[in-house]
């Protein structure tokens, strides 16, 4: 084969050009190899890194983010157990307020409300900043209690308004359309009221003296806010229920009967019973309540009330005394005792008062005993008792004091006869009687007629509480404790 010419001539230069050439080619395919070997590791890392991914997402949540989450959520949880639990303190309207969102949230064609508890409670706590945001006043402020109570009618209007108002989601196609719809928004709310009205006539003291305008504050007391009213209408107050309690005399036991001085139980008169009820609810003398005991006295009607029933419920018979922070021997601060368990934690924890009643009954141990787990039951009608003292005694009828005295009496005749017996044989005993041993160290011998007089009474030595089955009478002492949450509680503005 004959080469080129430029070849011939040049043949140190094709020689470099040729190995420059075969060189270049090798580089190549080395470069190809090294890219090929890069590529696949970065597609290992790229594999490698998504199974990573996937065993977190399936084993081994992100520890920071999945955990975060994890702790919002039961400490979501934890709060929504610690607010229920905080109603169970002293919220004697919660019932009728459950029972008042249920009718609340009845479907009306298009209307429809879908109110929580805590939803309503937020709406109505929106009506209070919001009228305040317009009405503000000095905390510090004396403000009369017929101006308060006029107040917090307007809030009340305004928090009726915001409920019964256009949701912000719903759409009409005229104005027409929104008007029907808020009037039937407007009769749901009116129906719900009235029920709430009407079970509340059934369920408390002040029954059928209840009026609307009582229920609105009742119904807000059931959101945070305490029930208030002036002087005036606190004494009407008073003495409406007080003539309940003399007109219907089921709702404090034995209050009917009294004991006369032979021991006998013996119908009551008018004046004794009007004396018992002053003595058991609140005596205000004939004067006007002071205008800061007025959301006290309020409050002690409903725990009272309560008390009654369950005395009622155990088949207390008689309840002898009810000492309370308004009785003529006040037990407890009026406002509540700030409940505080070491001196080092006294200021833990503000937020639990507690309202001290000294109770007296007399009744069967088996009643005194049903009487005290309803205390303890009660916290299914959201309010608590502390039953801080216990003790009983048994309280003997007339005619066994009477037989105990004749007993005595007949005793004391006896020994005076022997006395005497023995007075004219003393000498001749005298003479017997061994010098040694004084008289008074003879132990004398009873004979069985003298030992039944000193055991005349059938009881004695045997079982008194809880005798006879536990149908045997005896006087209970109670000091019990009313527990009530007061962090939730809207402040005064």
């Amino acid at each position: 084969m004959k080469l080129p010419n430029v070849i011939r001539k040049n043949k140190s230069l094709a020689i470099v050009v040729l190995v420059t050439f075969l060189a270049a080619l090798f580089l190549i395919f080395e470069c190809f190899i090294v890219h090929s070997k890069i590529q696949e590791g970065m597609t290992a890392i790229e594999n490698a890194d998504q199974e990573i991914q996937r065993i977190n997402n399936r084993k081994m949540p992100n520890p920071v983010r999945a955990s975060s989450l994890i702790i919002n959520k039961n400490s979501h949880e934890l709060r929504t157990k610690i607010d229920e639990l905080y109603r169970t303190f002293g919220n004697p309207y919660r019932k009728n307020l459950i029972a008042f969102l249920n009718d609340l949230n009845t479907k009306d064609g298009d209307v429809e409300f879908s109110f929580t508890e805590s939803k309503i409670i937020e709406l109505f706590r929106e009506a209070w900043d919001e009228f305040y945001s317009n009405n503000s006043r000095s905390e510090s402020e004396q403000v009369d209690k017929r101006v308060l109570v006029d107040e917090r009618n307007k809030i009340y209007d305004l928090f009726v308004t915001k409920l019964t108002g256009t949701p912000v989601n719903k759409s009409f196609d005229n104005e027409q359309q929104k008007k029907d719809w808020e009037a039937r928004a407007r009769n749901v709310y009116n129906k719900a009221f009235d029920r709430f009205h009407a079970n509340l006539k059934s369920s408390t003291l002040e029954a059928n003296y209840i009026s609307a305008n009582d229920a609105k504050h009742i119904l807000m007391q059931s959101f945070g806010l305490p029930r208030t009213m002036s002087s005036q209408q606190c004494k009407a107050f008073i003495d409406d229920i007080q003539l309940r309690l003399e007109r219907d005399l089921s709702i404090i036991p034995g209050i009917q009967f009294t004991v006369n001085n032979e021991g006998k139980k013996v119908p009551a008169t008018r004046n004794q019973i009007h004396a018992k009820v002053l003595e058991f609810s609140y005596n205000h003398n004939n004067t006007l309540p002071p205008p800061g005991n007025v959301e006290n006295i309020l409050n002690h009607y409903t725990i009272i009330e309560d008390l009654f029933y369950r005395m009622r419920k155990a088949g207390v018979q008689t309840l002898v005394t009810l000492g309370s922070p308004f009785s003529a021997k006040p037990s407890g601060d009026p406002s509540g005792d700030v409940i505080r368990y070491t001196d080092s934690e006294q200021d833990m924890d503000l937020s639990f008062k507690k309202y001290v009643y000294e109770i007296t009954i007399k009744s069967t141990v088996d009643q005194v005993r049903s009487f005290v787990n309803e205390l303890h039951k009660a916290y299914h009608d959201y309010r608590v008792y502390e039953i801080e003292e216990m003790s009983f005694h048994r309280d003997p009828s007339f005619n066994e004091v009477k037989a105990a005295n004749d007993a005595l009496n007949k005793l004391k005749q006896k020994e005076e006869e022997q006395r005497k017996k023995d007075g004219e044989t003393g000498s001749a005993d005298d003479n017997n009687r061994n010098d040694s041993v004084p008289a008074y160290n003879v132990k004398k011998k009873y004979t069985s007629y003298e030992k039944s007089l000193i055991y005349s009474d059938d009881s004695y030595g045997k079982t008194v509480i809880g005798a006879a089955k536990g149908r045997s009478l005896v006087i209970a002492y109670i000091k019990v404790n009313y527990i009530v949450y007061t962090g939730n509680i809207i402040e005064k503005k």
